[in-house]
């Protein structure tokens, strides 16, 4: 005996399937009959081979800049995270070896120092980054 009705769910929502009511055992006590599913899907059409459209060039260079620009903000990350580990050591290992706490040291000279190093690593991060996702590092 068959039966048609809609599939409930995601996989099956809104196709028609067949029941057939010979196999895939369920609980007796609830009073459910052996039911096997049959899905009837339609073959997609061929589409005709066409060319793709050439991508805008503004969008192509905008989000290999965007990209590339993520690059730069991963180097200062990675910066800042070796500059937080070397603290943490120096905070575990050396201060209380020495009590050498460093009250006597002024960053302020340092200071144009730290912002040149900060833009150099992002700007080399940025190029790094350019270099990979235009595709020039892997052209010989």
């Amino acid at each position: 005996m068959q039966c048609l009705a809609h599939a409930p769910g995601r996989w099956g929502a809104g196709r028609r399937l067949r029941y057939d009511r010979t196999s895939l055992w369920s609980h007796e006590r609830v009073g459910l009959v052996p039911i096997r599913c049959q899905a009837t899907i339609p073959m997609p059409k061929p589409r005709s081979r066409q060319k793709p459209a050439k991508p805008d060039p503004l969008k192509e260079w905008a989000m290999i800049l965007f990209e590339s620009l993520g690059f730069g903000m991963l180097a200062i990350l990675i910066a800042l995270s070796v500059v937080l580990l070397a603290v943490g050591l120096y905070v575990q290992v050396i201060w209380p070896l020495t009590d050498w706490d460093l009250v006597n040291v002024s960053l302020e000279p340092y200071q144009s120092l730290v912002s040149t190093v900060l833009l150099s690593i992002f700007a080399f991060g940025s190029g790094l980054g350019f270099w990979f996702v235009s595709g020039a590092a892997w052209k010989r």
